[in-house]
């Protein structure tokens, strides 16, 4: 069967996320890891998504990472 892989990181989307215990709130941010994190958004994934689309050929076969921002070490921890 023919297909291609978008692997999504971590999705902005889970910063303000009330459903499962994470609403964002000003001055806190409860999203902590000490390794690194790349992160993405449902956007971005719709975007990639398209440009396989358009593009089979290209992408028959492949994955492609999606990811627009990355940290090292530690997440943000706080927003003024």
């Amino acid at each position: 069967m023919p297909h291609s892989i978008l692997r999504p990181a971590v999705f902005f989307e889970n910063f303000d996320d009330a459903v499962n215990f994470n609403p964002l709130k000003k001055g806190q941010l409860k999203f902590l890891t000490k390794v690194t994190c790349a992160f993405c958004s449902t956007y971005d994934i719709g975007r990639m998504a398209a440009v396989q689309f358009k593009d089979k050929a290209q992408w028959l076969g492949k994955t492609q990472e999606v990811m627009a921002w990355k940290v090292r070490h530690r997440c943000p921890t706080f927003i003024p």
